[in-house]
């Protein structure tokens, strides 16, 4: 009997993928559901000064201001009015402006241009009216363009006119389907009818072999068909479309490319196989984290254009003042002539295009503003010092020569930090896990921290240390205690404290280590150290923590006052205790506050309010009483002076509260006396009306929230007015002197991070989320390389699915030990301190209406940032498609990096 095989007919038309014609039909359906969008749409913008809106849409204006009439913004001489797209086509502009000015300033002649086109030469009145023009298309946004006026000597800004509404239209020159089209745009239009196709192939491509690909394709198709609503929305909503999804055809590609790589499966998972197997012997990896650190460091180094850096001139200045002198400068200390130079090389780089005004290089009454009128001398000097080498040695050399050879030494820093990666990973991974090329490989190509650590800042220098203080102590706890291994981390923390205060976070963490380290060693329980760590922080908290100070009033006197700010007091007027403000010589900012809490603020908005207290002191004193306001900017005095006496004495007085309102604080202090004395208040009082201010209002209690004056009854909108109510404060043996270090007092952050119904949301659900976002865009002076709530999802869901992969992990090594457990717990100690530092550090929000903070405070942990990443990411998976998140961690991070250098180049070069 023949064993031959029966030849098989090869068929005429070969036979369709599985993918091809459900795949077509939702390309068609995702088409259609596009062309319905459109024909939907109704574009058109509009915003209030006082909206969120308008920081996006008015560009160069001031902040926000009031009358009685509106609140509004002033056009400054470089304002802009960003229409997001909606200019693409000719748009009907509807502006409500009023030209408030002296009699004897020039009429507010304006007119409207975007370079290409000019439109207006029209006067702008006194009085509230709007203006409608008929804009031709534009690319850019338009700029608004007015005669200005100076208002006077404690005002020398260059006002236009005041705009309080802005609003924008589609014309019949243009259909609103061709509007929304042109708006949308191709790429971003391509991307929306990509995105059903995408999502059904990775479905089919990640599905159960044993389910067959045709029935896996039936399946597959109801989840895409339900991303069909969101392309229509998208498409019948442009301008929110646009926000969410960068117009570049960087992000269709990168569909497109995932779409080839889902549809070949068989190639994905033999690269999948191939990068997850992947084994590099030591030295090799070392070689080839040193030469791709190198390579991206010297990018960076020449990519951002100089002086584009945070804070960069000043310290620049900072290190030429040391080579100069060879000496370290006083703070404070400048150099005009270098000042001069520096400023020269900026305006040549065009720095102060096209929003900052360009300082007078011949004139000595702009000195305060050449090279960013900031100085770095107050920070600790041995990077400075390090930096300056190279420019004592060649002094010749031009300033922006020196600033790229000053770079160059932060670059070294850079490539220690590298290494340190690639060093922990060996300590920690198997030869055989990913982990040991992929933790280096992310430190490399984290786009934010190689701009960070590519500038003259010594932040460079603190996350390089912190990097080799983590890598010491990750070879401490694994190999054991040695007199070595323990001078190696301890030096490297010494030095991390030396070059900034971020770094002394390794000094407080060296005994931690040094402790895990010997529980690892003599095989201790681990649950007596958790026990002792617990008793140890409970201690500590006693010793350094004192629980006498008046809960919801803040400190500003710097140096803080050194006692408790509630003190029992006999004779007081309201209850038992007083608000006690000590006055001392040569102290700064002697001033108590009380802020008001958001939901109180928001009913005063716009009306008056009447402050009063019983006030006295020990010896006679005039001090300042009323409230601060902040629309935005600088905080605006709202005070009387008061003469005090030693007896109690109760003091009244109304003031209005501006539409634009950011925060209002209660305030009583002075800024500066010549003898020591102390000043008491009680009874604090701020009630939205105007009671007769010659009565004495009386309370319903101690705590002073029920008033009733003038025969009303008023809510007190003031927490603790009376000091009833006790809260933390760190004893002044340990808050003064730790406040030169930290340059802030630490017993003000105190209270402002435990002010929860105060400063709670802000800090955990929008400052929080916001520095994850830093993490990932953030470069320069704060700009963000990734606008939009699109990349915002994006860069969160990573973080929160590896958070969620990390906690999976560890549950899972829980019930099976680790050996590298105890060094990745200290690793997670370290990110979780450092990173709330960065959280945290917006702290004390008194002297400023914007939370600021930055990622680059972070970076001190970007060895465990990274571990908990990529190591979190890979635990989701499970083992046979390991492979698989190998190559998407490996694909995005190199994406990623890619599209942040072209958008650093797109911005300065483009």
């Amino acid at each position: 009997m023949s064993t031959r095989a029966a030849a098989v007919p090869t068929p005429l038309v070969p036979r369709l993928p599985w993918w091809a014609a459900p795949g077509a039909l939702l390309l068609l359906l995702a088409a259609a559901a596009l062309a319905a969008g459109l024909a939907l749409a109704r574009p058109s913008l509009g915003a209030r000064a006082a909206s969120a809106e308008a920081a996006a849409v008015l560009q160069g204006f001031s902040d926000i201001d009031s009358s009685g009439e509106a609140t509004y913004r002033w056009s400054l001489p470089k304002a802009e009015i960003d229409l997001q797209g909606l200019a693409r086509r000719p748009v009907l502009l509807t502006l409500r402006m009023a030209a408030p000015r002296p009699p004897d300033a020039p009429a507010a002649v304006t007119f409207l241009t975007d370079d290409v086109w000019r439109l207006g030469d029209f006067t702008v009145t006194g009085d509230w009216r709007r203006y409608q023009l008929l804009l031709p298309a534009a690319d850019r946004p338009v700029k608004l363009r007015v005669v200005p006026f100076v208002p006077g000597e404690s005002d020398a800004r260059e006002l236009g006119i005041t705009l309080a509404d802005v609003r924008a239209a589609t014309t019949a020159l243009t259909s609103d389907a061709a509007h929304a089209w042109a708006i949308l745009g191709a790429p971003r239009a391509v991307t929306l009818a990509l995105l059903p196709l995408l999502l059904y192939v990775a479905l089919g491509a990640l599905s159960p072999p044993w389910r067959g690909k045709e029935r896996a394709a039936g399946a597959g198709l109801i989840v895409p068909l339900l991303t069909l609503p969101l392309v229509t929305l998208s498409a019948a909503y442009p301008l929110q479309a646009a926000v969410v999804l960068p117009e570049t055809w960087l992000l269709p590609g990168a569909l497109a490319l995932a779409l080839a790589l889902g549809v070949s499966q068989p190639l994905v998972g033999a690269l999948s196989r191939r990068l997850s197997g992947v084994t590099l012997e030591r030295r090799v990896l070392l070689a080839l984290v040193a030469a791709g650190a190198l390579g991206q460091g010297l990018l960076f180094v020449f990519l951002v254009p100089p002086w584009q850096h945070y804070d960069e001139p000043a310290h620049f200045e900072y290190v030429r003042l040391i080579a100069d002198r060879r000496t370290l400068p006083e703070y404070g200390d400048r150099d005009p002539l270098m000042q001069r130079e520096i400023t020269a090389s900026m305006i040549e780089h065009d720095f102060y295009e096209p929003e900052i005004p360009v300082p007078p290089l011949l004139n000595d009454a702009g000195g305060i503003y050449l090279s960013g009128g900031f100085t770095a001398t107050g920070h600790p000097p041995p990077y400075y010092v390090l930096a300056s080498l190279p420019l004592a040695a060649l002094p010749h050399l031009d300033v922006t020569t020196q600033l790229l050879m000053v770079r160059g030494v932060s670059l070294l820093f850079f490539l220690a930090s590298a290494l340190a990666a690639a060093g922990i990973a060996r300590e920690l991974a198997p030869a055989e896990s990913p982990v040991r090329w992929l933790l280096p490989l992310g430190v490399v190509l984290c786009a934010s921290y190689a701009d960070s650590m590519t500038s003259v800042n010594n932040d460079s220098a603190a996350a390089a240390c912190v990097s080799l203080f983590l890598w010491s102590a990750v070879r401490v706890i694994r190999r054991g205690i040695s007199w070595r291994r323990m001078a190696v981390m301890l030096v490297a923390a010494l030095a991390a404290a030396a070059f900034k205060n971020t770094g002394a976070v390794a000094v407080a963490l060296a005994p931690v280590a040094v402790v895990i380290a010997l529980w690892a060693q003599r095989g201790w329980r681990w649950r007596w150290l958790v026990a002792g760590i617990a008793a140890g922080a409970l201690v500590a908290i006693l010793a350094t923590i004192s629980w006498d100070d008046a809960r919801a009033w803040y400190r500003w006197a710097w140096p803080s006052q050194p006692g408790a700010t509630r003190i029992a007091l006999a004779g007081a007027p309201l209850g038992d205790h007083v608000l006690r403000l000590q006055v001392q010589p040569e102290t700064t900012g002697q001033r108590l506050s009380n802020p008001l809490l958001g939901r109180d603020l928001a009913a005063v908005r716009g009306q008056r309010v009447t402050v009063g207290a019983w006030v006295w002191a020990t010896r006679p004193i005039t001090l300042s009483h009323g409230v601060l306001i902040n629309t935005g900017g600088a905080d605006e005095p709202r005070t009387e002076p008061i003469a005090l006496g030693t007896e109690p004495r109760f003091f009244a007085w109304t003031t209005s509260v501006p539409e634009g309102a950011q925060r209002l604080q209660y305030v009583v202090g002075t800024d500066a006396w010549s003898e020591s004395l102390e000043v008491y208040v009680d009874g604090a009082v701020v009630v939205r009306a105007r009671p007769p201010l010659d009565e004495v209002p009386s309370f319903d209690g101690p705590g002073g929230r029920s008033v009733m004056w003038g025969g009303k009854s008023y809510n007190n909108l003031l927490r603790n007015g009376s000091a009833e109510e006790g809260g933390p404060r760190f004893r002044a043996w340990l808050d003064r002197p730790l406040a030169y270090y930290a340059r802030r007092s630490l017993s003000t952050t105190l209270v402002s991070i435990l002010d929860l119904e105060r400063t709670g949301r802000l800090t955990f659900l929008e400052v929080a989320p916001g520095v994850v976002d830093m993490f990932f865009s953030r470069f320069g002076w704060g700009g963000s390389l990734f606008p939009g709530w699109g990349w915002q999802i994006v860069f969160r869901g990573v973080a929160l699915l590896s958070l969620a992969g990390c906690a999976a992990w560890l549950l899972r090594r829980v019930r099976l030990p680790s050996p590298s457990l105890p060094a990745l717990a200290f690793l997670g100690l370290t990110a979780l301190v450092i990173w709330g530092n960065v959280v945290l550090r917006i702290h004390p929000l008194i002297d400023t209406a914007m939370p600021l903070t930055s990622a680059r405070y972070g970076f001190p942990a970007i060895i465990p940032t990274v571990l908990a990443l990529v190591g979190g990411w890979l635990a989701l998976w499970p083992a046979r498609l390991r492979g698989y998140g190998v190559t998407l961690v490996v694909v995005g991070t190199l994406a990623l990096n890619v599209l942040a250098v072209l958008r650093i180049w797109e911005l300065y070069y483009g």
